[in-house]
């Protein structure tokens, strides 16, 4: 089955040989999520594998001259250094709750353990997030990343699995006869948690295998990377609750949002202000150089338009089409689906955090230059040429909107990552609960693609 992987904007592979196999290891893992858990269900082919491809356009995206240097910031930024993307990924999916309670009882060596500790139904699914994507965020010291990836996508799928499953959790806060919680440090914590796994992916059917000591260790080296920035990470997330309560003590009812809103200290704005900036920046460069250029020269709409046209070869009735794309990569595929190449079928079209909706009301389509000024056009029925399109976005992503008020026959899914503001729109795709929860979606919708065999 062949499956496009179109991404958004604020994608580079970057410039160092470490950068560049991050990015392909990143890839690998975001691929295997969707073979192993949230489009399992739909691979029609007796081979049961999909064929992904991941156009990427990044390179031909906004330059800036003088590398952002515009954007302002107060003083160092908070989270810097090798693991700056983990760290801003962990500030962006802890509840604020743990967040504060780990601030006052965490320990480096024992991270994931003490968040799971807290309350493990509600935490574990996090904590397999969690270590998921700092994992996939960690080099590898093995020669063959695709097989390692496969590994850690192989383990996160067993473990979502066993969690949903209702298992007993007593083990993680089981504690002695003076009521004293198990003293493991991380490392132990997750040979406890991979033998639970294993024994349960044993007795189910069609198990995979996955690991051994290799994948274990790299997991204990995220674990390792989460324990080293977690202090840090938890310590301005907590103060910054506590900065913002305080601000609106005493304030009305109704004013109680706008004292916590004006009460955000220096540390926080600090944090938000530079990450946030480039991303709009480069959410804005990319969009101005693709409208810009997406007739003439066109780097951007070729390099995808060529993946959807080769994977439109290769569908047939038993191996359907599908196009994921986060981001303005959904807006780039409308396009191309209803202006450049309208002759292409889609089985399945799923565009995730992105905002077909809000570049529709703007008319900023090809399709729309034929649609009079001053004249408020009907809503937009679904293309013909998309079987089925399914768009998800969370809440509170910015940078993702609904679809139902502009489009019909379109399918609209709301799904929590249980990120904050700033890290949501980048978070979808390296977490296993989101593909856990984008599979449960699907199911619901009754959809099957193709022939089964």
């Amino acid at each position: 089955m062949p499956l496009v992987f179109v991404h958004g904007v604020n994608v580079r592979k970057g410039v160092s040989d470490t950068e560049q196999r991050l990015f392909q290891q990143e890839q690998l893992t975001r691929d295997e999520l969707f073979r192993s858990i949230s489009l399992k269900d739909l691979i029609p082919t007796k081979q049961n594998t999909l064929k992904i491809a991941n156009p990427y356009w990044g390179e031909f995206g906004a330059k800036f001259d003088f590398d952002l240097k515009s954007v302002p910031v107060s003083g160092t930024e908070l989270f810097g250094g090798e693991d700056a993307d983990s760290a801003d990924a962990l500030a962006g999916m802890l509840p604020l709750e743990f967040a504060v309670n780990l601030n006052k009882n965490s320990k480096p060596d024992s991270f994931l353990l003490d968040l799971a500790q807290q309350d493990p139904a509600k935490a574990m699914p996090l904590v397999l997030d969690i270590l998921t994507l700092v994992a996939a965020k960690t080099e590898r010291e093995d020669s063959d990343i695709v097989a390692a990836s496969k590994d850690l996508s192989a383990f996160s799928s067993a473990t979502a699995k066993y969690l949903q499953s209702n298992p007993d959790l007593t083990w993680i806060k089981s504690t002695d006869s003076n009521g004293t919680p198990p003293s493991l440090d991380d490392g132990q914590f997750l040979d406890r948690l991979s033998e639970k796994v294993e024994t349960f992916a044993a007795k189910q059917p069609q198990s995979e295998k996955f690991g051994g000591s290799a994948l274990l260790d790299h997991l204990k080296k995220a674990a390792q990377t989460i324990g080293s920035i977690g202090g840090k990470v938890v310590a301005t997330v907590a103060g910054a609750v506590t900065n913002i309560f305080d601000a609106a003590k005493g304030a009305v009812v109704g004013g109680i949002a706008g004292a916590a809103i004006g009460g955000v200290p220096h540390l926080v704005a600090n944090l938000a202000r530079p990450k946030a900036t480039r991303t709009l920046c480069l959410f804005f460069g990319d969009v101005f150089v693709y409208l810009g250029e997406r007739d003439d020269n066109a780097n951007i709409r070729k390099t995808v338009e060529a993946a959807i046209l080769e994977a439109h070869i290769a569908r047939t009735d038993e191996d359907p089409l599908i196009i994921v794309a986060h981001s303005m990569g959904g807006d780039i595929v409308y396009d191309i689906l209803t202006h450049y190449h309208p002759e292409v079928t889609v089985d399945l079209f799923l565009s995730v955090g992105s905002q077909v909706a809000l570049f529709k009301e703007m008319r900023l389509f090809k399709e729309d230059e034929a649609t009079p000024l001053g004249q408020k056009p009907a809503l937009r029925k679904k293309p013909d040429n998309i079987l089925n399109w399914v768009n998800v976005f969370d809440e509170i992503d910015v940078l993702g909107f609904a679809t139902k008020e502009v489009f019909t026959e379109v399918k609209d899914f709301a799904i929590d990552n249980k990120t904050n503001l700033f890290e949501t729109h980048g978070s979808y795709f390296l977490r296993p609960f989101f593909h856990e929860r984008l599979r449960a979606r699907i199911s619901e919708m009754g959809l099957k693609l193709g022939k089964k065999e």
